[in-house]
């Protein structure tokens, strides 16, 4: 699975807010949801709502891939 071959943790942004990219977890609804760190508090944010930013983490294509492979459905 894509979350497996990401190397935690990374620097990402939500809605503006840079945030701490500290685990993942697959959601019943939406698939795979990034755990972020914002201010002290954990979140759990589908995937497809976090950009990465540089330097990009390891394993960021195969997230790429399964992204991509997810928006068709």
């Amino acid at each position: 699975m894509a979350a497996d071959s990401l190397a935690f943790p990374f620097t990402a942004r939500v809605m503006g807010e840079k945030v701490d990219v500290v685990d993942s977890i697959n959601s019943e609804y939406f698939g795979l949801d990034l755990v972020v760190l914002h201010q002290k508090n954990r979140y759990a944010i589908a995937a497809h709502c976090v950009e990465l930013q540089k330097p990009l983490p390891d394993g960021h294509v195969y997230l790429a891939a399964y992204l991509r492979w997810r928006s068709r459905f």
